[in-house]
């Protein structure tokens, strides 16, 4: 069996979707299905379980049959990097892996993935003032959502605090076997940040290949019925192939509800006063990240971006 050699971490809403999509069609790469298996990360259990690839057999299961000519197997589980323990617990597996970092501006990330948290009903407060407000209660064990697996996923104010998250990675991965990417370049810069991936993991470049937007922002109109379409058997989902071209639908039932109930839309500024204070709070751990990595972040320290 052979291991899974490469694994995407880094802040969530950082573009780690979108680049795991662009390397799902690299025929040389043989990606995670589901994305975010989180087989490593023992910290969040509720994660693993919600995954349903929390043993080591069903996590070999995914990537039981790669072909012959696919190099890398990848593993896109966003939360490895804030995990305390995934790193470490993916070094002891296979101590040659290579690691995709993302990252993004801490005040504009935490903001997005709030939202993220409230589509995927695993947040109820939609305030993300109010909600940042409530993290220390909710470390507490107070005010934690029903359907959250885990109430680190709420500690916005830690998810942020890079400097942590990449000493521990330095301490613990050789740095060849590390890229970082910075999300600004990479939606900025695509192709070029995306052929800086494929050298690093010695893949064949793509000159031809279409980049389209992924992961866009999103509300789910019925947040119920969205956990519900994701707990329904997938036999239930399926329609005959003479039925669904009657009702003109494409793919599975569940994609077409899931269409159907999800709208597109513009996150609101954050309040002026209250982006200051975050920045006030991850301004020195900013400060950290450049010392370890080598390079300057202005971008992050001014409130004039959102």
């Amino acid at each position: 069996m052979r291991k899974v050699n490469t694994f995407i971490a880094g802040a969530p809403k950082c573009g780690t979707t979108a680049l795991s999509e662009y390397l799902r069609h690299h025929p040389q790469v043989m990606m995670s299905q589901p994305k975010e298996p989180y087989y490593f990360a023992d910290d969040f259990p509720g994660l693993k379980a919600e995954s349903k690839f929390d043993t080591f057999d069903k996590y070999e299961s995914i990537f039981s049959s790669p072909r012959e000519n696919q190099k890398v197997l990848c593993d896109a589980s966003v939360f490895y990097l804030y995990s305390d323990v995934a790193i470490k617990n993916i070094y002891e597996y296979n101590n040659e892996s290579r690691i995709i970092v993302m990252l993004r501006n801490p005040v504009d990330m935490i903001y997005s993935f709030h939202s993220q948290l409230v589509f995927e009903g695993y947040e109820d407060i939609e305030n993300f003032q109010l909600a940042w407000e409530k993290q220390e209660s909710r470390r507490n064990g107070v005010f934690l959502p029903k359907h959250c697996p885990d109430a680190k996923l709420l500690m916005y104010s830690d998810i942020g605090m890079y400097s942590i998250q990449i000493g521990r990675l330095f301490d613990t991965i050789e740095r060849d076997r590390i890229h970082i990417i910075f999300f600004d370049e990479f939606v900025n810069q695509t192709r070029q940040e995306f052929d800086k991936v494929l050298e690093f993991l010695n893949l064949e470049q793509r000159p031809d290949f279409e980049f389209q937007r992924i992961n866009e922002n999103k509300r789910a109109k019925s947040v119920g019925l969205r956990r519900m379409l994701g707990k329904i058997p997938s036999p239930l989902l399926s329609l005959s192939k003479s039925f669904k071209r009657t009702l003109g639908i494409q793919g599975g039932l569940g994609e077409y509800l899931n269409a159907l109930n999800v709208v597109k839309e513009v996150r609101m500024p954050l309040d002026p006063d209250f982006k200051q204070r975050l920045l006030d709070h991850f301004s020195e751990d900013i400060g950290k990240l450049e010392d370890l990595v080598g390079r300057k972040l202005d971008s992050w320290k001014s409130s004039n971006k959102q």
